[in-house]
């Protein structure tokens, strides 16, 4: 599967994440966060990552794949919180 159209967060390395993160967030863009490595999710990567190719509006799309749910905590949790997903059960 080659992802044209996405960047897979380095989950070894915080160092390395924090920077694809900035890169990418600087960016303009618009980029959809991807949380989680399944078989589900890597088909919907892989389905986003082909819709990226497409940009009604003339706007560039992008997507950041984040294969864990500590990766980038600090960063993305006030975007989640402010758009009310996370709840008890969510395990970011």
């Amino acid at each position: 599967m080659a992802l044209l159209n996405t960047t897979i967060i380095n989950i070894q390395d915080q160092a390395v994440a924090k920077q694809q993160y900035d890169n990418l967030n600087t960016q303009k863009c618009i980029l959809l966060v991807v949380l989680g490595d399944s078989e589900n999710i890597a088909e919907g990567v892989s389905l986003a990552d082909e819709l990226a190719d497409t940009s009604p509006g003339g706007f560039t799309r992008k997507v950041m794949w984040v294969k864990d749910f500590v990766t980038l905590k600090a960063d993305l949790e006030p975007y989640l919180t402010a758009a009310s997903i996370i709840e008890d059960d969510t395990p970011y």
